[in-house]
């Protein structure tokens, strides 16, 4: 669970630090940043944004980088940078990392927006991709074979 959150430069999010609860409410007006306290946990977990591919587009303007800081209730910190160039430097305890699987496997996250229902219309893929996301967040020797099965 995230005990601290740090934010800068991520759309109109230009410096916001929070300690989230276990259960939390975000309102607020459009506008002011609802979905981009939620995007930038999506970003720390997954690596991309789940509304853009191109970092330029969430950073903010007149920026370089956007970074997401966070501290887990475990101690841990992970924390993304992402370069207007598409630069990405990942850090997992103050120590930079190269695999984003890395931060993912720290914080798991699921989207669940309007196009998931799609999944139960559309062929198996989506849904056996569902279904290897959770066997690799509940089974640990999963990733290096599952790395591997992409991989061929």
């Amino acid at each position: 669970m995230i005990e601290r959150l740090q934010i800068s430069h991520l759309r109109n999010l230009t410096q916001i630090s929070l300690e989230p609860a276990a259960c939390n409410i975000i309102i607020g007006a459009n506008g002011s940043g609802k979905t981009s306290l939620l995007e930038a946990i999506f970003l720390l977990s997954r690596g991309k944004s789940f509304r853009h591919h191109q970092p330029k587009r969430y950073i903010q303007h007149h920026q370089n980088n956007t970074t997401v800081h966070a501290k887990l209730n475990d101690s841990r910190t992970l924390a993304i940078q992402k370069q207007a160039n598409a630069t990405t430097i990942l850090r997992l305890n103050q120590t930079t990392v190269y695999n984003q699987s890395i931060l993912t496997e720290q914080l798991p996250t699921l989207l669940i927006d309007p196009s998931t229902m799609d999944m139960l219309e559309q062929g198996s893929a989506s849904r056996r991709q569902l279904l290897d996301w959770l066997v690799f967040h509940m089974k640990q020797g999963f990733h290096p074979q599952w790395m591997a099965y992409q991989r061929s």
